[in-house]
């Protein structure tokens, strides 16, 4: 039997994977003809092997299979360096597997290197991968594959690969002579903690991360937040792992919503489930975590030693410790702090939405999806907007490429979501969008019902409100020299139907229908340039002290009056000034207010 029909064959039946991310070349050759000639599987040809790698990734995040994507040597590994990168900090299992050039021909000259397109993958990725292995020996076909799977799905989950020179693609075997990697099961790790510290809360929180998804722990945390009804917030990942939860403050951080990051704030207990509490959840400025007790929980010890701040650590699977809180029969008396957390949610949760563009049409369009929606989105100001508007139904997921922040993730993510949910809506940037544009062609040419929504204000946005903070007003890049082109026009040329909608002038029922097509269709919403991501932490602040500041005096909360600008030493807010600049942008939005 030849290596390469082994190898596709013993993918399926150890994964259960159908589909295959890739994009052809000569030293992945063989692999891709026994792909075609095996019925089990099919390989989805993308344009780029970047896109490849982020259709893999989607298709794992969706399906919860371990993703396949494939490249030949050189470029094609390359390529495959962001995705698996977005992998690795994003805990995705993927499988990368990669051609190689003949043994025979590799480099051992000490020289830069010897054949066309040889280049050592193995050594580029190895710090961005679980495992990464050449194999130069057919006898370890097997062995090796059994290994990457194995341990690409163990623990905190992330990407492996496989590189495979071309001469052992096309080598003979014998599948029954073949040596087997014996897993070793990990059993849960046990840990010792004592639940009734958290009895002793007056004001707990949970803060939902990655880890839930990873453990695969919807229900027990389901289960658990209705029992002890422990108000909760939300990393970026964990948008998507919290429905229908009355004391849900939503999304936390540098652009979190506002109830949520008071809520943070407040709380004198905090229970990290599977997040990293990085400086985007909790700004730079971490003062206000110094009173509080935090209760770490993570299935990577390393994580749990990044000495950032004092806590307890539980190095566990989440489902273990959620189990065990669920046995603890706690008895909490919170009944004050769940009414604070439902004030500031009246208060704050529709900051944004009712008035202010693109939020109200966000969040229009997210009451009206279907519950077995996924929804992907770039990285820049459209993420943010979906995160903060984001009012995940049962069964909706949404994906996005947080640890990295790679753009051009949406689309390509999309069309590997798309194998494994009827309805996907793929949300972008102008500037994300047009970094994988080319995948339009594979969802025309096998129409795939994405619905693609580009909120365009025709520049990148994120960066642009940096400049504006930090650099006098300098948009080098962002606005100057910087343009999108006419995206549907773009989109008929793929033969994708398309429409441009002003964001002044529209009609939600509009736009509505078309997301409800049975074909692909891109919607192009045109904003206002300065359409900002608001409330956002400023560099220096407080969790509590988010722009555009507005007084927080009836509900006894104090502002710090300081932040510090990078290279601008300390400086301080003047009122004046303060009711003077947002008065101002508050005019730049009159023209945005709709009613419904």
């Amino acid at each position: 039997m030849k290596l390469s029909d082994y190898l596709v064959n013993e993918i399926y039946n150890i994964t259960g994977t159908d589909k295959f991310f890739g994009y052809i070349g000569g030293m992945v050759s063989h692999i891709v003809d026994s792909i075609y000639k095996n019925k089990e599987v099919e390989l989805v040809n993308n344009i780029n092997e970047q896109s490849a790698g982020f259709s893999a990734d989607g298709y794992a995040r969706t399906c919860g299979k371990i993703g396949v994507a494939i490249a030949t040597s050189g470029p094609g590994a390359t390529n495959l360096v962001t995705p698996i990168a977005d992998c690795y900090f994003d805990s995705v299992p993927v499988l990368f597997i990669t051609g190689q050039v003949n043994t025979y021909e590799y480099n051992n000259f000490n020289i830069r290197q010897n054949a066309f397109q040889e280049t050592n993958i193995v050594d580029i990725v190895k710090s961005i991968t679980k495992y990464a292995k050449t194999i130069t020996n057919s006898k370890d076909i097997k062995y090796e594959l059994q290994k990457a799977v194995s341990i690409a799905n163990s623990g905190r989950k992330g990407p492996v690969l496989l590189d495979i020179p071309m001469d052992v693609q096309r080598e003979n075997i014998n599948p029954l002579t073949l040596k087997e990697y014996r897993h070793k099961k990990e059993s849960l790790k046990k840990f010792s903690f004592d639940f009734k510290l958290i009895e002793k809360a007056k004001s707990p929180l949970i803060l939902v991360g990655n880890g839930i998804k990873i453990s695969s722990s919807f229900k027990l945390l389901d289960k658990v937040l209705k029992k002890y009804n422990i108000p909760v917030v939300e990393s970026l990942h964990g948008v998507d792992c919290v429905n229908s939860y009355k004391y849900n403050m939503g999304f936390i951080g540098t652009y979190g919503n506002r109830c949520g990051n008071l809520a943070l704030y407040e709380c004198d207990l905090l229970i990290v489930l599977g997040s990293r509490l990085d400086i985007r959840q909790t700004g730079g400025n971490l003062e206000f975590l110094k009173n509080k007790k935090i209760i770490h929980v993570d299935i990577d010890k390393a994580e749990l030693d990044c000495p950032k701040f004092d806590k307890i650590k539980i190095n566990t699977d989440l489902s273990l410790f959620l189990t065990e809180l669920d046995n603890a029969n706690l008895t909490l008396n919170i009944d004050s702090w769940q009414k604070r957390c439902i004030k500031l949610k009246q208060k704050f949760s529709n900051e944004n939405k009712i008035y202010k563009l693109p939020y109200l049409i966000l969040t229009q369009i997210f009451k009206t999806l279907k519950r077995n929606t996924v929804i992907t989105t770039d990285v820049g100001q459209n993420q943010m907007w979906c995160a903060q508007c984001a009012d995940m139904k049962k069964g909706q997921k949404m994906l996005t490429s947080g640890g990295l922040g790679a753009m051009g993730f949406s689309l390509p993510a999309a069309i590997g979501a798309s194998f494994c949910s009827n309805n996907v809506v793929a949300v972008s940037g102008d500037g994300g969008f047009q970094m994988n544009i080319q995948e339009l062609e594979v969802i025309k040419r096998r129409n795939l019902p994405v619905k693609i929504i580009v909120l365009n204000n025709n520049c990148l946005g994120m960066v642009r409100t940096f400049q504006e903070l930090y650099f006098k007003n300098c948009y080098a890049s962002t606005v100057f020299d910087y343009s999108a082109p006419d995206f549907e026009k773009v989109s008929q040329a793929y033969g994708i139907d398309a429409v441009t909608i002003n964001s002044n002038k529209f009609n939600i029922k509009d736009i509505i229908n078309l997301l409800k097509s049975d074909s692909p269709v891109l919607i192009n919403l045109q904003f206002e340039q300065n359409t900002l991501v608001e409330p956002r932490l400023e560099f220096g602040n407080s969790i509590e002290n988010a722009s555009p500041q507005i007084d927080l005096s009836e509900l006894n909360i104090k502002l710090k009056a300081q932040r510090n600008i990078p290279g601008g030493g300390n400086f301080s807010y003047n009122p004046i000034s303060l009711w003077f600049k947002y008065s101002l942008r508050k005019l730049n939005f009159l023209g945005q207010f709709i009613i419904i």
